[in-house]
C-alpha cells in the first residue's frame, strides 16, 4: 500500500516537472528588443543592423523586426519559426523570397541575450532587453524616431 502510494507520488512529480519544463520552452507574448548603438562606424557599415526586435507570437511562430542601416527610414517584419531548448533559442531567417531559410539563424543565447547571426555574435546582450509592451514594432519604431530626432538636433548643417 505504501509502495503504491509513493510510486504515485512519483509519477505526479515527474509529470509536474516535466510540464514545467516544457512549459519554460513556450516564449508566447514575450518580447525581446536589441540596439546597436550609432556611431560613425556604423553609418558605413550597410549590414550592421541598427534594432532587432522578437515577438514571440505563440509556441512555435515569432514576428521579428528589424531596423537597417542605411536606410534610415527602413523599418520592416516578418512572420517566422523558432525553436526554444533550455540553453538557446534558434529563429529562422528568411530568404529573398519570402520563405524560411532553414541555412541562415539567429541564435539567441537564453542566460546573457547574446544575439547571433549564423553564428558570428551582431548584439552583446547588455544591448538587449526583454519588454513589457502591447505593440513591439510600435514601439521599436518610436524609440528610433526619438533616437533619430536627437541625432539630427545636435548636426551644425
Amino acid at each position: 500500500m505504501i509502495r503504491n502510494k509513493i510510486k504515485f507520488l512519483t509519477i505526479i512529480t515527474t509529470v509536474f516537472f516535466s510540464f514545467n519544463i516544457l512549459a519554460n520552452n513556450n516564449l508566447s507574448g514575450t518580447k525581446l528588443f536589441c540596439y546597436n548603438p550609432f556611431d560613425a562606424r556604423s553609418l558605413l557599415d550597410e549590414s550592421i543592423i541598427y534594432a532587432l526586435g522578437f515577438d514571440f507570437i505563440d509556441d512555435e511562430n515569432v514576428k521579428i523586426i528589424k531596423i537597417d542601416y542605411p536606410n534610415f527610414n527602413y523599418l520592416y517584419s516578418y512572420l517566422s519559426n523558432y525553436h526554444a531548448i533550455d540553453l538557446n533559442i534558434r529563429v529562422y531567417a528568411q530568404d529573398g523570397l519570402d520563405q524560411l531559410d532553414r541555412n541562415n539563424m539567429y541564435d539567441i543565447d537564453r542566460k546573457d541575450l547574446d544575439i547571433f547571426y549564423n553564428y558570428e555574435k551582431i548584439y552583446e546582450g547588455d544591448n538587449c532587453k526583454k519588454l513589457e509592451v502591447d505593440n513591439l514594432f510600435k514601439y521599436m519604431q518610436k524609440t528610433y524616431d526619438n533616437h533619430r530626432e536627437d541625432i539630427l538636433k545636435k548636426n551644425k548643417i
